[in-house]
């Protein structure tokens, strides 16, 4: 990383923590610590800057429900079920009525 570049992400990073996304500082600050969590900040930043450059695309907030909405029901419950079967409980499932 360029020198030039990584004091934009700290500036960029700052800003972002003191705005509104420094939920995502703080949701990962407990268990990682204060720069690690500053730095996995950082390289979703960087990451979503390389793509954006890379596609030539402005940046479209993808919304609460992202993944809510990519989420394949279908696998998810499969793998929920197998989970509790490793836990030991036998899972019969029925459609909600």
């Amino acid at each position: 990383m360029t020198r030039g570049l990584g004091t934009s992400l700290g500036v960029a990073l700052t800003g972002l923590a003191l705005g509104g996304a420094g939920v995502a500082t703080r949701a990962r600050s407990p268990t990682n610590g204060q720069s690690k969590a500053a730095f996995a900040v950082a390289h979703t930043l960087l990451v979503s800057i390389w793509h954006m450059l890379a596609r030539r695309v402005d940046y479209a907030e993808l919304g609460p429900d992202h993944f809510d909405r990519r989420l394949d029901l279908a696998a998810h419950t499969h793998r929920l079920v197998r989970q509790l079967e490793l836990l030991g409980h036998r899972v019969t499932l029925e459609p909600a009525t």
